[in-house]
């Protein structure tokens, strides 16, 4: 499997204007290679009323240098269908811009658990080879996959 893996937390407000939701957040990461990082994220989201379909995109600035690792920045962007209350369907595209930049596109899918906890799954495949070539060995190399936990109040 082609993926850095790595966990982290961020913690920030939503601001809503109109269809539009902006999500400024700080927060802190932690790779399993060793490296903690100071992450700053901007998310943002439009819904498209009465159709079910909304555009998320992410933007995370990672600083690892003052840790000694390398410091990053992901973009993502999905555009997901509403297939029923509780679960949303669609395509989605990373970009990692680092020392190796990462470039992936494929499928995610969010499942609402409550109002307020969202789980992400994210499958698809890894178009840069030095990525591949670092596979972790599980599934792969070419597969990038990633689980997210989304909890808001």
């Amino acid at each position: 499997m082609a993926s850095t893996t790595a966990a982290g937390l961020d913690v920030g407000p939503t601001f809503e204007l109109g269809a539009l939701y902006l999500s400024p957040m700080l927060g802190a990461e932690y790779s399993y290679t060793g490296t903690p990082g100071v992450a700053a994220t901007l998310l943002w989201a439009f819904e498209a009323p009465p159709l079910p379909i909304y555009l998320e995109s992410w933007t995370r600035a990672t600083l690892r240098s003052p840790f000694g690792g390398s410091n990053e920045i992901i973009w993502q962007l999905q555009a997901l269908a509403t297939l029923r209350s509780w679960v949303a369907l669609g395509p989605e595209f990373d970009a990692v811009y680092a020392e190796s930049g990462q470039r992936r596109l494929g499928l995610r899918a969010n499942f609402g658990l409550t109002k307020h906890l969202v789980l992400g799954v994210f499958a698809g495949y890894e178009f840069d080879a030095a990525a591949r070539a670092a596979s972790i060995g599980v599934g792969p190399d070419w597969l990038a996959a990633r689980g997210t936990i989304n909890f808001t109040y």
